[in-house]
């Protein structure tokens, strides 16, 4: 169990952290936090992108049949684009703040599952979740600041992320470990919400004209998931 609150705990701080920078960064106006927004998004893309593909969609597809997996996907793709589309209409705000704690609740599901099943998966995952928190909560903040909120009501709202990240890994710990095709859903269906976040929301900011490195960011994202992985082997 402590294990499972240490790894979460940390994931959750990495959200904060990336909150803190972005408040850091908002000081700064111009080119350079244009460029520095879009490279940290572009990275947390491609460890995202690294964990759907190296991860849970490895990981989902061992526990249930090829039909099941295309099922759970969409249905997990279009659950996220329905809640996306209910932000849009009032208002979008504070949609990258909803969409952070979307991505982290069933990640943190699974960081405590598969600390119960054993193996690497565990930390594994917690690294590529902390490297994909750290642009969430920097996105978040400038999303957040720009609506007006103060600082210190930002970095609270990101900070309520972490109980809940240790709250979703010992409900993953202690009801998900035992159940493995349980698991194996989560997996796909998560895979699915962070397909759509990636195609609909992550890829298009990512992108800028006439600035290379921000978007080769997203292929370094995407090595640094492939290190995590196969030195958690």
């Amino acid at each position: 169990m402590l294990p499972v609150i240490a790894y979460t705990a940390f994931t959750g701080i990495t959200n904060v952290v990336g909150g803190i920078l972005g408040k850091i960064e908002h000081l700064r106006r111009g080119r350079f936090r244009t460029e520095v927004l879009h490279g940290l998004v572009a990275f947390g893309g491609g460890t995202m992108l690294a964990a759907v593909a190296l991860v849970l969609l490895p990981e989902g597809l061992l526990g249930m049949s090829g039909v099941a997996a295309g099922v759970l996907l969409v249905v997990g793709a279009i659950l996220f684009l329905l809640i996306d589309e209910a932000i849009d209409r009032k208002g979008g705000t504070a949609s990258q703040f909803v969409a952070m704690v979307m991505d982290f609740i069933p990640g943190s599901l699974a960081l405590g599952a598969a600390f119960g099943t054993g193996g690497a998966l565990g930390p594994v995952l917690a690294v590529l979740l902390s490297m994909n928190n750290l642009p969430q909560g920097f996105n978040s903040y400038k999303e957040l600041h720009e609506k007006r909120w103060s600082p210190a009501r930002i970095l609270a709202s990101i900070s309520v992320t972490i109980p809940i990240g240790v709250a979703s890994g010992l409900i993953g710990l202690f009801f998900l470990a035992d159940h493995p095709a349980l698991l194996a859903g989560l997996y796909i269906f998560s895979s699915g919400g962070l397909l759509y976040l990636m195609m609909h929301d992550i890829f298009p900011i990512a992108h800028q004209r006439k600035h290379w490195w921000p978007t080769m960011l997203g292929v370094v994202g995407f090595l640094a998931g492939i290190l995590t992985e196969t030195i958690g082997r």
